[in-house]
């Protein structure tokens, strides 16, 4: 009698562990359902962020559940007026933008920087237009978004090098336009970052084109804006974003030379150039104190040279929100 109890209670426990192994293997099988996609918007202008580039060619804002859509604009002054003209969720742009708009309104903020530099606005001028020299400059007609980082470059640029403003002509040309503007000898000389830079020095042949740099003289760093609602409302999109982003700088560290290629044909631009100014960056998801600095800088001189009225300028720790990056890498917030 026990010999027979045994045997079939052995015989039922095997059946029970070929029925489980069916249905785990059927479950193996079973594709994993779809990650639900949020829709999300950048307005990327000026300094040239390539992590969004890479999370979204790499597929990692997909993965963590974000459709996400990158319009390039001509400069960080347009992708701000988008932004805040609502066709889209976040701007991707310089800090000058948003310390403009910091004497108006209390209601956008910044939840990390993507990319920074403090060598990636240059002046260059041309040759055949008897510059060969920073001294040269005067007299000359130079080309620059105003509004943006560069316009304070360029103006911290000429008084490093004692150059009077009032002997520059200084004409307002977005960064979309300065490439047509050499070409029709509307200026001998242009400011610019990135982008803007490569493709206005394309329009002087090497010979004739010279290039001034001031290493240090001022950063310039990517700045990820979003309305304060939209964050209060969004957290799990904004948490979502900032992981696929973290996972596009690491991509970027490990395999930096395939990426520069992709990328280069995507953004038309030429390999190696793209590859300069990649060097040149900090390509790092971050919140830091030279960003804190250098948005109080840039409203000191804006307020010094009559860009805004007031005498106050604004507690820039309120445009900073680092809750969101905080909570996923503690290491990379550095603000004290």
């Amino acid at each position: 009698m026990r010999t027979i109890l045994t045997s079939g209670k052995g015989s039922m426990l095997v059946l029970a562990a070929l029925l489980l192994s069916f249905i785990a293997g059927c479950s193996r099988n079973e594709p994993a359902p779809p990650v639900k996609q949020r829709p999300f918007k950048i307005c990327q202008g000026g300094i040239l962020a390539t992590l969004p580039l890479i999370a979204k060619e790499k597929g990692f804002f997909r993965e963590e559940g974000i459709a996400a859509e990158i319009e390039l604009v001509g400069d960080g002054k347009a992708a701000m007026g988008k932004f805040l003209n609502g066709q889209c969720d976040a701007s991707l742009t310089g800090e000058f933008p948003l310390v403009r708009q910091s004497f108006d309104r209390d209601d956008i903020v910044i939840i990390a920087t993507l990319a920074s530099s403090d060598n990636g606005i240059k002046v260059v001028a041309r040759r055949d237009q008897g510059i060969n020299e920073l001294g040269d400059l005067a007299g000359k007609r130079i080309g620059v978004s105003k509004g943006t980082i560069s316009g304070f470059f360029l103006d911290q640029f000429l008084k490093k090098n004692h150059i009077p403003a009032d002997r520059i002509t200084i004409l307002d040309i977005s960064h979309a336009e300065i490439t047509d503007a050499l070409k029709r000898g509307e200026i001998d000389a242009f400011a610019g970052s990135d982008i803007a830079y490569l493709k206005g020095k394309q329009a002087i042949p090497d010979q004739q084109r010279v290039v001034f740099t001031e290493p240090g003289l001022t950063n310039h760093a990517a700045c990820l804006v979003v309305r304060k609602e939209w964050l209060a409302a969004n957290p799990g999109v904004a948490h979502s974003v900032l992981k696929a982003l973290l996972r596009a700088e690491k991509e970027l560290s490990q395999n930096s030379e395939e990426l520069t290629k992709m990328l280069s044909q995507k953004l038309n631009i030429r390999h190696d150039d793209l590859k300069s100014i990649i060097a040149e960056q900090h390509n790092k998801v971050t919140l830091d104190q030279v960003l804190l600095l250098a948005l109080e800088d840039e409203a000191r001189w804006m307020r010094e040279n009559g860009v805004v009225k007031t005498k106050a300028l604004p507690n820039y720790l309120r445009f900073l929100d680092p809750s969101v990056l905080k909570g996923i890498d503690p290491s990379a917030v550095k603000l004290k």
